[in-house]
């Protein structure tokens, strides 16, 4: 991001501190959607997510979110909301999978701490949403949290090919 910055901005600090508030915004935003859109990466060794491949987990996330338990994106529960075995038992369902097949179910405080090694996969979501960084494909991947961005997208035609640039 520094090196982007400096080649947007050259030695004007005054662009510098708004371009770093512009782009930092541009990444906060694609990891809200990433994280919206469930694209999670889970612990092999945890002992419930472990249990489930990474598809499996991510609907059993996107089961949660329907139910009012998110991901804050920083290894816990939004508004420190996590749910009662019986949610969990309730996402485990609408994931498609048999909650009869857990023998043994974490405690309250091992869902509290659930997320905690649970990591953001933005790179990945990107790619699959936006892999040529074009304005139209990034505005419709990230929604309403584009509109916020304009001064992005004015300068889009000269930002895009530094990204790729450094991809």
């Amino acid at each position: 991001m520094t090196a982007l910055v400096a080649l947007l901005a050259g030695d004007d600090t005054k662009a510098r501190r708004r371009w770093q508030l512009q782009l930092t915004s541009l990444v906060d935003a694609i990891i809200a959607d990433a994280i919206e859109a469930s694209a999670l990466e889970f612990p092999e060794e945890h002992a419930f997510w472990g249990g489930f491949s990474r598809g499996q987990s991510r609907d059993i996330v996107r089961a949660l979110s329907s139910l009012g338990y998110r991901f804050d994106g920083l290894g816990g529960w939004t508004d420190d909301r996590y749910p009662s075995q019986r949610d969990l038992s309730l996402a485990l369902g609408y994931a498609g999978l048999d909650p009869m097949r857990i023998r043994t179910w974490p405690s309250a405080d091992e869902t509290e701490s659930l997320f905690r090694d649970v990591t953001v996969s933005a790179d990945e979501y990107l790619a699959g949403m936006a892999g040529d960084l074009t304005l139209a494909e990034m505005v419709t991947m990230l929604g309403r949290r584009a509109d916020g961005l304009a001064e992005v997208w004015n300068t889009w035609g000269r930002i895009r090919p530094l990204l790729l640039e450094e991809a």
